[in-house]
């Protein structure tokens, strides 16, 4: 398996970071005089949000970025935390700080290869399949996108049930609510792309499915390391909760990094591969954790470059393809389609891709407040509860943000402090614009 070559742990070794579905369970043997994990900055208080952990993993830079036992845990987790903020930027120059070389030569793209739409390809496949996954880097938002753009299409098909590895099985109300619940649904979905997969998988009506491991499927057996007993209970559930229930069921699994991987290698025994040998059933593997930005562009995959330089990826998710049409995968990652994401571009610090296709648009908000402090800025639906994951977030410190806010609806804007202190409450329709309109430049 081709990965970044990390300082210390390995990027796609999710392990360390297991799951933020819930409480972080992750253990780690340290002296006990050491720095503790940085896996306890994600711990908060049932008052705090998500975005308080950002916070503490800010201020601790300086207590990890040199620490030899810790830096890279910490780096990986900081990048996965800045996207609670939406600070995709920061979220890909910290995972750099940690990611180093891939490991392989230049790429050479194959005479005749051509760019193929990543959504028409795989909705392709799906006519045939019974379970389509795709997976994700966690640190960067924009992985998300995909899925997004599946649900619907995926839904005319005759796709009713969507699994996430994000989701938390404690949610006993995720098949009732119409949206994500911050610090209940589960730690990576609370954040706006994410809470709008969930928004839409519920509009459109699939049942929500949690599958992540749980206690109780932890304890060693048949000679099973940790990573293997994760990924054989994944299936298990899988398969429990979907086929056992619903043996015609179909399926759009979302999952992080390896975990969809076909089969199993000295370095991974991957979900897929477990799910296969229990339900029969040969499934879609979709990998773009490989063939995507970073923040440093000499960081990324050669092919990726290669193909960056050729004029093959451009404002939306491709494949490449030869000339007969049949998909290639430059990193040989051993998944059926491996897609290749575009870079982000930004206007005013937030990136293009969160108007979501026409979803959004981007609307300049006015918050004095916030010209001589730093604040977090939250909306949510007028409609939807003081739980639920805000349709948008971010930080500012000056007197104008920008949110990607739905038109014609009523909106409800929360300007606070780092300390969460509301600061001000504002309920606002686009439509009558008592927002100041949207962004010129888009």
């Amino acid at each position: 398996m081709l990965a970044p070559r990390v300082l210390v742990t390995s990027a796609i070794g999710v392990a360390l970071v297991v799951s933020w579905a819930g409480t972080p369970r992750a253990t780690f043997a340290q002296r006990p005089d050491s720095v503790p994990s940085p896996m306890t900055l994600l711990r908060r208080s049932p008052s705090e949000p998500s975005w308080a952990a950002t916070l503490r993993f800010r201020d601790a830079e300086s207590r990890y970025r040199t620490n030899a036992q810790w830096r890279s845990a910490y780096c990986q987790l900081r990048a996965q935390s800045e996207v609670w903020l939406g600070d995709q930027a920061a979220a890909l120059r910290e995972i750099g700080r940690c990611w180093g070389d891939w490991g392989v030569g230049p790429y050479t793209i194959p005479p005749g290869t051509c760019a193929a739409d990543a959504v028409s390809l795989i909705a392709s496949a799906a006519d045939t399949a019974r379970i389509v996954m795709v997976n994700e880097r966690h640190h960067v938002t924009s992985d998300r996108l995909l899925t997004l753009e599946l649900l619907p299409i995926l839904w005319q098909k005759g796709y009713r049930y969507f699994a996430a590895e994000a989701f938390d099985s404690g949610d006993s109300s995720i098949n009732t609510r119409p949206y994500a619940a911050s610090g209940v649904t589960g730690g990576y979905v609370d954040e706006p792309v994410f809470g709008e997969i969930v928004r839409e998988a519920r509009r459109l009506g699939y049942t929500l499915v949690a599958y992540e491991m749980e206690r109780g499927q932890d304890a060693p057996a048949d000679g099973l390391n940790s990573q293997q007993l994760r990924d054989r209970a994944q299936a298990r559930n899988l398969n429990d909760r979907v086929f056992r229930a619903d043996p015609a069921a179909k399926v759009l699994v979302h999952a992080g990094y390896a975990h969809i991987k076909e089969h199993a290698d000295s370095t991974w025994s991957p979900m897929a591969a477990y799910l296969r040998e229990l339900t029969g059933i040969d499934p879609v593997t979709v990998d773009q954790t490989m063939l995507g930005e970073m923040g440093d562009p000499a960081k990324e995959h050669p092919a990726y470059r290669a193909a960056q330089s050729a004029g093959l990826v451009g404002k939306s998710p491709v494949i490449l393809v030869d000339r007969g049409g049949r998909p290639i995968s430059p990193t040989a990652f051993d998944t059926d389609l491996e897609v290749l994401t575009p870079r982000t571009t930004y206007v005013r610090g937030r990136p293009l891709w969160m108007a979501l296709g026409t979803r959004r648009r981007a609307v300049a908000v006015s918050v004095p407040e916030c010209a001589a402090r730093q604040c977090i800025i939250e909306a949510r639906l007028a409609s939807d509860g003081e739980d639920a994951v805000p349709i948008d977030r971010t930080e500012a410190r000056t007197s104008s943000v920008t949110l990607y806010l739905p038109p014609d609806q009523r909106v409800k804007i929360r300007v606070m402090s780092t300390t969460n202190e509301v600061l001000r409450d504002v309920d606002a329709n686009l439509q009558r614009g008592q927002i100041r309109g949207s962004d010129p430049r888009l």
